[in-house]
């Protein structure tokens, strides 16, 4: 797998999206605050952030990413496709094309959008959405694992992350160390390992910023 999830949530933490009208406006990439969400999420999986040369951007997303489109919006290369979906308040329901199910080994990410940037993001894979919700029409990750966990930002910024176990072992060794020595430092991300209702165990990455 050329990049994961974990990689990400770091980018994420560390470089966040608060701004990210302002911040793809400025370097031409995005003209409205959809498409900028669209193309953060990529960088954020590339580390190509602060990559000024629209050229070095575009060879690095290639190389990790793959088979571009509505759904999923991507593929990481030997690794996850990956959904991205735009809601207008942290507490709005997610419209799916198809429901998610037990056999949904794909990555839904839900961004919350506001005036001038993100105010939240949200990942959950689909095996496990599907444990809390059905349908189409479904509550974001953030309101469908409100048994798990009542985590509520006061800050500007909000990022939750829930990956089960056997996904999150898989998943290189040095991302897997940098996330968990960033949550145990204080910096940006708490972690906590949670049951889910099929009874096996998960990560919950949270992060509360501004």
């Amino acid at each position: 797998m050329k990049t994961n999830v974990v990689k990400a949530l770091i980018k994420m933490v560390c470089m966040s999206g608060i701004k990210v009208n302002e911040m793809y406006n400025q370097n031409g990439r995005a003209q409205t605050v959809n498409d900028a969400v669209f193309e953060y999420i990529k960088d954020c999986f590339c580390d190509t952030i602060r990559e000024r040369s629209d050229e070095r951007r575009a060879t690095k997303i290639s190389a990790n990413l793959e088979n571009f489109g509505v759904n999923p919006l991507f593929k990481i290369q030997d690794g996850d496709e990956v959904y991205v979906n735009i809601i207008n308040s942290r507490e709005e329901n997610v419209c799916l094309a198809e429901p998610v199910k037990a056999s949904d080994n794909a990555l839904y990410i839900t961004v919350s959008i506001n005036d001038i940037g993100i105010s939240g993001i949200y990942i959950i894979y689909g095996s496990d959405y599907s444990l809390y919700e059905s349908g189409t029409d479904i509550k974001n990750p953030k309101m469908a694992i409100k048994e798990i966990t009542d985590f509520n930002a006061g800050g500007k910024y909000e990022v939750i992350a829930l990956i089960n176990d056997e996904k999150y072992s898989a998943f290189h060794m040095q991302n897997r160390l940098e996330a968990e020595t960033l949550a145990q430092m204080g910096r940006g991300l708490k972690l906590e390992t949670v049951t889910l209702k099929n009874g096996k165990t998960a990560k919950l990455y949270t992060a509360d910023i501004g």
